[in-house]
């Protein structure tokens, strides 16, 4: 995880326009299971900056971003964001993502962050 992080930041200076590496090392610092690798302030950095020149944020992208939220345990924010990823998923007929994100959902609605147990593909 720690050679993964430098990695993503790597590709991040290298092409900062390029989404996919910021929101996969987003994720990585707002979710991991060890604690030496969350940095969630970090996390919410980058997953705030993929919002560029006014570009919305795709539904993978704000769920990120909700559980960065999560992370820093600013709880109503990351509801609410999660809350429209769930709904730009369903409605871009992504209605398993939709539920995954739901379930992330009812975690932020109960004070509690999301630690990803299982490696995300490209992690």
């Amino acid at each position: 995880p720690a050679e993964a992080v430098r990695h993503y930041r790597s590709a991040i200076d290298r092409r900062p326009e390029w989404r996919a590496p910021a929101n996969n090392l987003a994720w990585l610092l707002a979710t991991h299971p060890d604690p030496d690798i969350r940095e969630p302030l970090a996390a919410i950095e980058v997953a705030e900056g993929l919002r560029r020149d006014g570009e919305r944020l795709g539904s993978d992208q704000l769920d990120t971003l909700a559980a960065a939220y999560a992370a820093a345990g600013r709880f109503p924010e990351a509801g609410l964001t999660a809350s429209a990823a769930a709904q730009l998923a369903r409605n871009t007929g992504r209605p398993e993502l939709a539920r995954e994100i739901e379930a992330r959902l009812r975690l932020y609605r109960a004070q509690r962050p999301f630690i990803d147990t299982h490696v995300r593909p490209g992690l």
